[in-house]
């Protein structure tokens, strides 16, 4: 392990310190997956932090974020859709492409999205709101969020 000098390496991430790195690095993922995976990954560069634990942090924070967007889209997102759509010139007829696209393929597009920064979270609840088989998303979204976590990371 390399060795630092200077203020900020000098800082000892152990113990709990390193604890209320790695759940805030998980934390963010939440939110904001890229960023948090940027800063997760140049700290296991610098050797600040460890690899194993960083991937089981970032991996953790993101499939909460999924599901937590899925949510957030199957119970507000037909209410949104019809109250706001108009704005983001989503009619309900886009929509109802948009649900097509969803169910029928599926796998391809929650592997797809992942990769898309901007695109990730919008399809997220869109597949809520178009009620995707839940059981189906869980299955399709975690190795896809492995991958996705492995190559940025």
């Amino acid at each position: 392990m390399k060795k630092f000098s200077g203020a900020f390496f000098s800082l000892a991430l152990t113990g709990t310190n390193a604890f209320l790195v790695y759940f805030l690095l998980g934390l963010g993922m939440i939110l904001e997956g890229e960023i948090f995976l940027m800063v997760a990954g140049s700290l296991v560069q610098l050797r600040i932090l460890e690899l194993k634990w960083v991937l089981a942090a970032v991996f953790s924070g993101a499939l909460i974020g999924d599901f937590f967007w899925y949510w957030i889209g199957r119970r507000y997102g037909a209410g949104l859709i019809e109250k706001y759509g108009k704005y983001f010139f989503l009619t309900p007829r886009r929509f109802l492409k948009i649900e097509y696209l969803i169910t029928h393929g599926g796998a391809w597009l929650v592997f797809a999205s992942k990769f898309l920064y901007g695109f990730n979270h919008a399809f997220l609840a869109a597949s809520g709101a178009a009620r995707f088989n839940f059981k189906k998303f869980v299955i399709y979204q975690i190795p896809t969020t492995a991958v996705w976590v492995t190559i940025f990371v």
